[in-house]
């Protein structure tokens, strides 16, 4: 059930459109809800001599409505003047369905509507029609397949006569025979057993005789159908499903959605010849040497789908799709990677699809390593903030998600519980194969799920992962993220705990508000904030909410929830200013969608990045007269976008983008040279840029061929490139000040990351509490 609030609601997902009027939302007073159950069959009673050609549809709406509905068909368009709408109530069940006189309306492969009570609803094809009906003259491309059946019922006739002139039997007067089509006795053609004769002994159907004044529309000729492989991987074989469906988005869907461990392989389209379709498999003993050692065996002989299950699958009450099973399994000596043909008899055209499947695909894991909740949520950790991308390509559900600042992770673990809610028994290779379905987003999240596994093998290759080749560069969730491999040769930072609240006791003090439920005092305080200081990680949020105070100064903090629901922020004081907090998550994109959002809403001036970075070490530093330390304050001139390459010949070319940053804002924060903290002096670096990309370095070299396009880099950073576009869009004025945590590559040390968004969460507030507002 969805609440109506557009005109036009797209749901060709399941093989539906629906169209509101313009005057409903004109001048609507009420609530509209509509509730829509796309049904993969049921207790359907069909009028006679018609086919169901779409799914059914259950539509209702919470007050009388007149729309206009859009069903998907699977009938060739110069056929649709022989469909027809039909409806049934959704009281009395089985349910009759009564054919509409509505002339039927066709845009592609949708059929149009209109809609005004609660009902089922489907589109069938008219089998027969009357002689002198509109639209009595049969396509031509029918009109010749009835010439080709004719002829061939003649030459069957001429050899029945030979055969029984041969036994001594009567001539019969061929000039007199009159017998019908029906009546003549037929052999079977080579191309298939049986030609295709819809069933007519269906229970749903009642049936009369047939007259002479009714023709036959051929339309079931014209009806087509998908066929796909599924593929459920398992540790030393594939078990492979070819199914056989209507080409209906809403019979496809539900298979995918009732068997979501099914992996779909890509879809063949064709009309059936005959009464059944038959793969092909070819004696593997015979096969070329690239068979050797692997073993495709079907579970049915011979592996045929018949036409009338193929049909009731989404007409009757039939809830399991009809399938062949096929066992893949090859030995250790077999050829690496299979891809096998299996050409299909029975369609209208010759077609082959093709298995294809891995011998190595499936790591060694060592014992105790079982596939559970709280192990993949330990492994996807770093990567929460891609949870709409594992949920969707997991097939779970997200579309209840939204992407509200400091909820990635729990989001993740909803899709995660989602994802073992539909099926207990999960595997790891489902996540290894979902890891490289996605390289460049979870493929440090494959590195760390091998390692846990204990994989002896990287994934796919048969090498040791030890030897394995290493990507220079991938992105990750955080410029200052990762596991601690080295500790740092600096000494020790201070410790900070007292200035960084635990995030449970933060939360504890917050109250959330929505954005119409704010008193006159709130909207008063929000219309004077002029500053919005934005974080991306848990570390940076909790040293800016340790160095802040509350609207009140009794502690008492209020999270308000955007106009828009994009995003929230926090009412917060800092002296004699009015701020806002909020927390963008990592990467630019997610960074301008909730800035946009929150900057709506405040009117704010000026925006000021607070967190941690990585820098750029000694090395790329000696010619700007400074040399960067952990704990060292970047004050950033500009941001200069580093994401973007081209490739001439061998050499990979880096196009950078200079965004500077706000001059009124630079100069309020420029003139200090030395901050300390805790007895810990540190440089504050301010003649320099921060680079921007969303990439992890993995290497000092990879780092270094980066930023040797940023001569004046200082460090690096994620998310400050979505500050710049959310500022184009706001109008506002912005600066990034971060703190070095760390190198920028896998050799980093968390134990600074606290130091580091302590120090320059007070350094920024020190520098308002100095100066006069710029």
């Amino acid at each position: 059930m969805f609440a109506v609030n557009n005109q036009l609601i797209s749901w060709e997902k399941y093989g539906m459109r629906i169209n509101f009027p313009k005057e409903y939302f004109s001048s609507r007073n009420t609530h509209l809800a509509v509730q829509v159950t796309a049904l993969a069959g049921g207790k359907f009673v069909f009028p006679e001599n018609t086919i169901l050609v779409s799914a059914v549809y259950a539509v209702s709406t919470s007050i009388p409505l007149f729309m206009r509905l859009e069903l998907q068909h699977c009938i060739d368009p110069d056929m649709t003047c022989y469909l027809r709408f039909a409806t049934a109530s959704i009281d009395n069940c089985p349910y009759q369905f009564a054919l509409k006189e509505e002339k039927f309306q066709s845009d592609g492969g949708y059929g149009s509507f209109h809609f005004d009570t609660n009902c089922f609803i489907c589109i069938l094809g008219l089998k027969e029609v009357p002689i002198d009906h509109e639209h009595k003259v049969i396509p031509k491309h029918q009109q010749q397949k009835k010439i080709k059946k004719q002829l061939l019922l003649e030459a069957q006739d001429e050899c029945q006569q030979d055969e029984l002139q041969q036994s001594g039997g009567s001539k019969q007067d061929q000039k007199g025979d009159k017998k019908t089509e029906v009546q003549r006795p037929r052999k079977r053609q080579k191309k298939c057993d049986k030609p295709y004769q819809n069933s007519k002994n269906s229970s749903t159907r009642q049936q009369s005789p047939k007259t002479s004044l009714t023709q036959a529309t051929h339309v079931e000729d014209s009806e087509t159908f998908a066929g796909l492989f599924f593929y459920e991987k398992q540790d030393f074989k594939d078990l492979v499903r070819f199914i056989a469906v209507k080409n209906l988005n809403a019979l496809l869907k539900y298979v995918k959605k009732n068997y979501p461990e099914w992996k779909q392989d890509q879809p063949l389209y064709f009309k059936f010849d005959c009464e059944y379709i038959e793969l092909i498999f070819k004696d593997n003993s015979k096969e070329n040497k690239k068979m050797k050692g692997w073993d495709v065996r079907p579970h049915l002989q011979p592996p045929r789908l018949k036409r009338i299950d193929v049909e009731k699958f989404g007409e009757s009450d039939r809830v399991i799709p009809p399938l062949i099973l096929i066992t893949v399994q090859g030995s250790p000596d077999a050829p690496r990677t299979l891809y096998y043909a299996v050409p299909i008899k029975g369609t209208n055209e010759p077609v082959k699809l093709y298995i294809e499947s891995d011998l190595r695909r499936t790591p060694t894991i060592k014992q105790n390593t079982k596939c559970t909740k709280a192990a993949v949520q330990k492994v996807f950790v770093s990567s929460a903030n891609h949870y709409m991308l594992i949920g969707t390509g997991l097939d779970v559900d997200v579309s209840d998600l939204t992407p509200i600042p400091g909820q990635a992770t729990n989001n993740l673990n909803l899709v995660i519980h989602r994802w073992f809610e539909a099926d207990e028994n999960r595997t790891w290779d489902e996540l290894i194969k979902l890891c490289d379905e996605y390289p460049d987003k979870l493929g440090r999240t494959k590195s760390i799920l091998l390692k846990h596994i204990g994989s002896a093998d990287s994934h796919g290759t048969g090498t040791k992962q030890e030897s394995k080749k290493i990507d220079p560069k991938e992105p990750v969730d955080s410029a200052a993220t990762g596991e601690d491999n080295v500790s740092a040769a600096a000494d020790p930072p201070p410790d900070v705990s007292e200035y960084c609240p635990k995030l449970e006791d933060i939360e504890r003090k917050i109250k959330k508000k929505k954005f119409r439920d704010l008193t006159a005092e709130d909207k008063e305080f929000i219309t004077k904030i002029r500053y919005i200081l934005v974080t991306a990680t848990d570390i940076e949020y909790r040293a800016v909410m340790g160095a802040i105070d509350s609207p009140g100064g009794d502690g008492n903090y209020f999270r308000v929830i955007t106009k828009d629901k994009v995003a929230n922020f926090i009412m917060a004081k800092f002296g004699p200013y009015n701020l806002a907090i909020t927390r963008t998550g990592q990467g630019p994109d997610e960074t301008e969608a909730i800035l946009v959002s929150v900057q709506n809403d405040t009117k704010a001036k000026y925006v000021i990045a607070i967190g941690i970075c990585y820098g750029a070490k000694e090395s790329k530093t000696k010619d700007l007269g400074d040399k960067t330390n952990l704990g060292d304050i970047i004050v950033a001139k500009s941001i200069v976008d580093t994401a973007h390459q081209h490739i001439e010949g061998k050499d990979t070319i880096v196009l950078t983008n200079t965004y500077p940053c706000g001059k009124k804002l630079f100069n309020l924060f420029k003139h200090d040279e030395v901050f300390e903290f805790e007895g810990k002096a540190v440089k504050v670096h301010h003649q320099g840029d921060l680079a921007s990309e969303f990439t992890l370095f993995r290497s000092k070299e990879a780092k270094e061929e980066k930023l040797k396009y940023v001569q004046q880099a200082l460090g690096g950073e994620m998310e400050a490139k979505g500050i710049y576009k959310a500022a184009e869009r706001g109008g506002f004025e912005w600066i990034v000040i971060k703190a070095i945590v760390d190198w920028g590559t896998e050799e980093k040390d968390k134990k600074w990351q606290p130091f580091g968004a302590v120090l320059c969460a007070r350094f920024v507030l020190q520098c308002l509490d100095d100066e006069d507002e710029p």
